[in-house]
């Protein structure tokens, strides 16, 4: 760790971790609008229990966008407090101010924000003809609606670049964001228009824009760093409106998950809160010195202010008290409407169709959208610019020709004569291009804005326990406008009126503020009453309608559908402070259960389809393994800007966690890739019920597609996958496909490549090259929206993406570099890192068949039935897949656990291996230019010619010798080769090799069987010998059973060498061995803990500085020495985990000490992984860097130790570190991508 020295004290326990008495809510507890078509159970209760009701089930769930966040574990003061790991921290917040008419962000380090909070970077904008703080939010998306091209006025510049036609075919997007405002049918479907009234989905749109945000910050950085900053070193931050429901709340944050953001790594921030935030610290009151002369000063312990958000779509206005901890208590919950500046812009379009005809601007908008966009932006610049207090009479526009034009072909009239019979003729004048307004007319434009802004302050001022505030804290773009400012300080002239010198960029600099203390935010007054519906007794006065014909053991009635309440509208409510539990019945046998949350305005409702009331979430219970009825307990808490809620058994004190409701798994091969899935409920009933997609090849329906994926010549959306993939590129004339990529059996490139990164490229059959991780990320994009279609077509109830757990399934010995690409590739495919494993797949495929029978055992009568593994079995899996060989050893515990025997094998010997010598030999018959040529000129019948290879290949037989193997041969091949060679295909065979074994009769080649068996020869041999490398070892001795998966497993020769060859074995092939992988990881989705330990690959360790021992090489002695006269040296392995070492899952090694220097701000830890069992050297043979680990070593004021420990979390390495002096804790993965 840099130049510090280091100490390992043997035998020395895990460090302990700081200890907390309150937990966060766990990322996979997180519970995701949920719809559920049935549970088992029913609703009835016992009568002493029956005013509580029960969690509904068997009944239709309601359609909801709303996040609700669940806690598995229950958390009281004086609780037996549990080990909590604080997260590691990232290096730097960034934060989106996503506005109704200009966006921006701006960024901070943690170690700038220790030092001066202040000192926050602000993107800056070239307008043009100035410098802008913001952007406006505009963005240009291609022809295919999914990519942008540019943001802001970029955006609008490339737009107006563009002919008329161009300008048809593209999407420009403006001032869009207030779609989301009370739109009370928001989902994912909603869709937005564009300037010419083109539709596209919104939650698109507004990830194109946080995407560009996204990867403008990563430039950004990278520019102005000596360190390369990655995704994951950011929090980021979106600021929202305090008045938008929790709809529009959650709709952002899915917006975010399709820009790549992770949910771990985001928050939403009010957005006056985040004002109040930035206002707090920056000098923005008025205070009155001894001397009577006024300074600006900051908000003090005990200031009560409103903070009045003008944005350019709402107006938010919340009050806030500034508390002695320095915290901000919210005195009145968020008021405000759509009252921003766009109101003035709607204003005066209204007054510009009155003037010329809603359909001249129609005509305008959509024949010439460049000159509509440039009216559009000089109406935002004369508003803004706009004073009252000048001395300025008139306001001058630029009318486009083109709408003068429109006009007078619609009207058949003059412009000149368009203000006759008017109310306009006194206060507007054209001339030409130009339109002058009368500083009177103009002002009335900002008057239903004003007015609205001016009502909603009066309302709050006047509510009881706010009459002593005092300042009124004016934010936001519109708050540049001093027409509103001046209404302001005239209006309410017995306040303070205060306007931070930088009024557009308060929201966003407070916005960094709260991603790096929310906690600022002390409480906040509840804007809506919250309750569940229940069940519950019906009472005199209720509806009769509402009246269930069953009844209690006492002979009421019961009911559905009460309103349950929580939380009450208007209460004060402490963030992350939980309410009072309510009881609700879980009916005995019961496995899930779903609770619905609602909202309303009123104090207490009575029902829930009551006026006003909305369903706002839903939450499932978990209940499996209970086999006796259960009471949970349910409490709502509020947690930043987000409901969260907690439920628990009530006997037990038993966190009831949130399930996902699907398993999905991705088995991505080299040559066939599918998936499959299974829900809870199934799972739980049997979980051999999981259902794998099937594919038509056009003449049968296989279990696997082909991993070929068709892209658009843009580089970055898919067009088809699979079959299809291959059907549309087949159809495509020549240039077409010279045009599109296709790509096919591209797993392999993440194979033991030390140089895999975001960087690494891709080449696809014609060569054309794109980054490796868009290509892996299209295919898991497909078959997430495949996966979404069968869900939705296949169930009454519309589930989401957030509905869903997933696996991948890698190689076991892929290294730790590939599979964090594997990681990064489903990150850009939209998949959140809390809602992803990676599943090794000779593990899934042991998970799979230790469930299902596989085993041959023999009964009394000497007959043989198939059966399950059982307890005490040992095993080789096999997995023989398209590229990689993968085997492990494993043995069934008692618990039904799986343990790991031998460190994973393999190696680059599967089914494409026997691909790649066809295409050698007919390089060598043909030449290899003549190959390249058909593969560029004509790639069409390129790949039909793998197709038809991979199809000889697969359902070759041994069989009697004389047996002969037709291939297919495209005209086309035959052509190139006499262009190329100037000689007859007939003569092709002339003075080779294969003379004997092969002839070309017209469009077809035939090979015998004994020259097409060599072909696999070296696949099977190099199978075959490290099968036996791990037999002969001593400790495999008891292994009686290999068990063969994969696609390859299907190739009867392959198969036949086995049995042959391991004759005293049992060799056992499930009867879909290519789909054992794939249902084996569902399986590992829903019992990760079934693998219960691995045995370790490498010895992993840490680059340190040591000591220098004799015998160590002279080159390695350092100057310098230590204080007792040792001479230094660099680069010693220090030792954590050691090859062939048995690691539990889950479980860290004994700690390490390693020492930082005073003032160390940061420390890099270097991993190192050798085949050696004891490396000295971190440069020595077989020694590689596979990773680093940062620690966040900021406020180090003196020397410093910290404690290191590596353990084996599911498929991945992590490491755990801790400072020795104040318990800080850091956890993560390592990053193992350069």
């Amino acid at each position: 760790m840099g130049n510090s020295s280091s100490t390992h004290s043997k035998g020395k326990e895990e460090p302990s971790i700081k200890k907390t008495t309150k937990s966060k809510p766990k990322e996979q507890d997180i519970a995701k609008p949920t719809k559920v078509k049935d549970f088992e159970g029913t609703h009835k209760n016992d009568d002493e229990n029956m005013e509580r009701g029960g969690p509904r089930n068997s009944r239709k769930a309601r359609s909801s966008e709303t996040e609700i966040l669940a806690s598995s574990e229950w958390k009281t003061e004086g609780q037996k407090v549990v080990e909590l790991a604080i997260k590691h921290e990232r290096l730097v917040v960034a934060a989106i101010d996503f506005g109704t008419y200009g966006s921006g962000f701006a960024l901070c380090t943690r170690a700038d924000y220790k030092k001066d909070c202040g000192k926050i970077y602000v993107q800056t904008w070239n307008s043009g003809t100035s410098i802008t703080n913001k952007a406006p939010t505009t963005v240009l998306l291609k022809p295919n609606g999914k990519d942008y091209i540019s943001f802001g006025y970029e955006a609008e510049r490339d737009y107006l670049d563009m002919e008329p036609d161009e300008q048809k075919k593209h999407y420009l997007f403006r001032q869009f964001k207030m779609k989301l405002f009370k739109n009370p049918d928001l989902s994912e479907t909603t869709t937005l228009m564009d300037m010419t009234d083109k539709e596209l989905p919104a939650v698109d749109v507004f990830a194109a824009v946080i995407r560009y945000f996204r990867e403008s910050l990563q430039k950004r950085l990278n520019t102005r760093s000596m360190i390369d900053f990655n995704y994951d070193d950011v929090y980021w931050v979106i600021t929202v409106p305090a008045i938008w429901d929790l709809r529009a709340k959650q709709f952002m944050r899915k917006a975010a998950e399709k820009a790549g953001l992770q949910d771990s790594q985001l928050s939403l921030a009010l957005e006056p809160e985040a004002a109040s935030m930035y206002c707090r610290r920056v000098p923005v009151e008025i205070a009155t010195q001894k001397d009577g002369a006024k300074q600006i000063a900051s908000l003090q312990a005990g200031s009560k202010y409103l903070v009045i958000d003008l944005g350019g779509g709402t107006i938010d206005i919340t009050a806030h008290e500034v508390l002695q901890d320095g915290g901000l208590k919210e005195l009145h919950q968020a008021s405000g409407g759509y009252y921003g500046g766009t109101c003035v812009n709607d204003e005066i379009m209204s007054f510009f169709k009155r003037l010329f005809g809603a359909p001249v601007l129609m005509t305008l908008k959509d024949d010439h959208p460049g000159d509509y966009l440039e009216l559009m932006n000089d109406i935002e610049m004369k508003k803004c610019t706009y004073k009252t207090s000048t001395d300025q009479e008139k306001i001058t526009l630029r009318i486009p020709v083109t709408l003068m034009n429109a006009y007078e072909m619609e009207t058949e009239c003059k412009v000149e004569e368009i203000l006759e019979n008017t109310n306009f003729v006194e206060d507007v004048a054209i001339k030409r291009d130009k339109m002058t307004i009368s500083k009177k007319l103009f002002t009335t434009f900002f008057q239903t804005s004003v007015d609205n802004v001016i009502k909603i302050i009066r309302e709050i001022l006047d509510t009881p326990g706010l009459t002593d505030v005092n300042t009124l804290l004016a934010v936001g773009g519109y708050a540049e406008s001093t027409l509103i400012v001046d209404k302001l300080k005239t209006t309410f002239s017995q306040k303070k009126v205060v306007i931070p010198t930088d009024p557009s960029l308060s929201v966003l600099k407070g916005a960094v503020i709260y991603g790096f203390e929310p906690e600022i935010i002390a409480s906040r007054v509840c804007r809506y009453t919250y309750g569940i519906a229940k069940q519950g007794i019906w009472k005199e006065g209720d509806p009769e309608s509402k009246k269930l014909p069953e009844r209690t053991r006492k002979g009421l009635h019961w009911c559905d559908g009460v309103f349950d309440k929580h939380v009450e509208v208007g209460q004060v409510v402490r963030v992350g402070e939980f309410q009072d539990p309510k009881e609700y019945f879980a009916v005995e046998g019961q496995k899930m259960a779903l609770l619905d949350f609602y909202a309303s305005r009123e104090k207490n409702p009575r029902f829930v389809d009551e006026p006003g009331c909305t369903c706002v979430g839903s939450f499932v219970l978990d209940l499996s393994g209970k086999q006796s009825r259960e009471n949970i307990l349910v409490r709502i808490g509020v947690g930043g800007t987000e409901l969260e809620i907690e439920a628990m058994e009530k006997n037990t004190q038993r966190g009831v966690k949130h399930k996902r409701m699907v398993v999905a798994a991705i088995d991505f091969g080299t040559h066939g890739s599918g998936f499959a899935l299974c829900s809870k409920a199934d799972y739980i009933k049997d979980r051999n019920k999981i259902f794998a997609q099937t594919w038509n090849s056009g003449t049968r329906m296989t279990d696997k597609a082909p991993t070929t994926v068709l892209i658009d010549p843009n580089g970055k959306d898919y067009i088809s996958f699979g079959y299809e993939a291959e059907r549309e590129y087949l159809d495509m004339e020549p240039e077409e496909q010279r045009k599109h990529y296709l790509f096919r059996q591209f797993k392999m490139k993440l194979f033991n490549n030390a140089e895999l990164s975001e960087k690494t490229l891709l080449k696809d059959i014609t060569d054309k090259e794109l980054p490796a991780v868009d290509v892996f990320a299209a295919v898991i994009r497909y078959f997430m929206e495949s996966l979404q279609i069968r869900l939705t077509t296949g169930s009454l109830y519309d589930f989401t993406y957030d509905d869903v757990y997933w696996v991948i399934t890698v190689p076991a010995i892929w290294d730790l570099r590939a599979k964090q690409f594997m990681r990064k590739a489903a990150e850009k495919a939209g998949l959140e890192d809390s809602q992803l494993s990676l599943a090794l797949e000779p593990e899934a495929a042991s998970m799979y068949c230790r469930t299902v029978p596989v085993e041959i055992c023999t009964q009394k009568d000497g007959a043989k039935q198939i059966a399950s593994l059982q307890a005490g079995s040992k095993y080789l899996v096999i997995d023989l897949g398209g590229g990689t060989i993968d085997i492990t050893a494993h043995e069934v515990l008692d618990d039904g656990g799986l343990k790991e025997l031998h460190q994973a094998n393999g190696g680059y010997y599967g089914g494409t291996c026997v691909n790649d010598e066809i295409m050698s030999f007919f390089k060598r018959l043909f030449g290899a230019p003549v190959i390249m040529k058909l593969k560029n000129d004509h790639p069409g019948d390129y790949v039909e010619l793998i197709n038809d290879i991979e199809m000889k290949k697969c359902s070759y037989k041994t069989c009697a010798e004389g047996g002969k193997i037709t291939l297919w041969i495209p005209a086309t091949l035959l052509e190139a080769f006499e262009k190329e060679t100037d000689c007859n295909p007939d003569s092709i065979l002339e003075n080779t090799t294969f003379e004997k074994d092969v002839s070309i009769k017209r469009d077809k080649i035939t090979l015998s069987q004994t020259f097409f068996k060599t072909f696999f020869q070296p696949s099977v041999e190099n199978v075959v010998k490290i099968i036996q490398d791990i037999l002969d070892l001593k400790e495999m001795s008891e292994i009686d059973t290999l068990l063969v998966v994969g696609g390859y497993a299907e190739s009867p020769l392959i198969t036949h060498m086995l049995k042959t060859t391991f004759s005293k074995k049992r060799v056992v092939i499930p009867t879909d061995p290519s789909l054992s992988v794939l249902k084996g990881a569902v399986i590992y989705g829903f019992q990760p803990e079934i693998i219960a330990s691995r045995v370790c690959r490498y010895t992993y360790g840490i680059a340190k500085r040591g000591i220098w021992k004799e015998g160590d090489p002279i080159s390695k002695k350092l100057p310098e020495k230590t204080r007792k006269g040792l001479h230094w040296c660099d680069g010693v392995f220090d030792k954590h985990v050691e090859v062939g070492q048995v690691v539990k899952i889950g479980e860290f090694q004994a700690c390490k000490e390693y020492t930082t220097e005073k003032g160390q701000e940061m420390a890099l830890l270097d991993f190192y992984a050798s085949k050696e069992k004891n490396p000295r050297f971190v440069d020595e043979p077989n020694c590689v860097r596979v990773g680093y680990f940062v620690l966040d070593l900021s406020g180090n004021k003196s020397e410093e130790k910290v404690l290191v420990s590596i353990g084996v979390g599911g498929t991945e390495l992590e490491v755990k570190a801790m400072e020795t002096k104040t318990e800080r804790v850091f956890k993560s993965l390592c990053n193992f991508l350069p």
